[in-house]
Protein backbone atom coordinates (compact mmCIF):
# COMPACT_ATOMS: atom_id res chain seq x y z
CA UNK A 1 0.00 0.00 0.00
CA UNK A 2 2.55 2.36 0.76
CA UNK A 3 4.64 2.09 -2.25
CA UNK A 4 1.20 2.40 -4.37
CA UNK A 5 0.65 5.63 -2.53
CA UNK A 6 4.01 7.05 -2.76
CA UNK A 7 4.22 6.23 -6.93
CA UNK A 8 0.79 8.06 -7.24
CA UNK A 9 2.45 11.18 -5.23
CA UNK A 10 5.64 11.30 -7.32
CA UNK A 11 3.21 10.90 -10.79
CA UNK A 12 0.50 13.40 -9.60
CA UNK A 13 1.31 16.60 -8.21
CA UNK A 14 -0.51 16.68 -4.66
CA UNK A 15 -1.46 20.09 -2.83
CA UNK A 16 -0.52 20.51 0.57
CA UNK A 17 -3.98 19.49 1.76
CA UNK A 18 -4.10 16.11 0.15
CA UNK A 19 -0.48 15.26 1.45
CA UNK A 20 -1.57 15.84 5.03
CA UNK A 21 -4.52 13.48 4.43
CA UNK A 22 -2.13 10.77 2.76
CA UNK A 23 0.18 11.10 5.90
CA UNK A 24 -2.90 10.67 7.74
CA UNK A 25 -3.29 7.06 5.97
CA UNK A 26 0.12 6.10 6.36
CA UNK A 27 -0.41 6.36 9.96
CA UNK A 28 -3.49 4.53 9.95
CA UNK A 29 -2.21 1.62 7.86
Amino acid sequence: MTNRTRKIVLRVPVTPEERELIRQKMALL
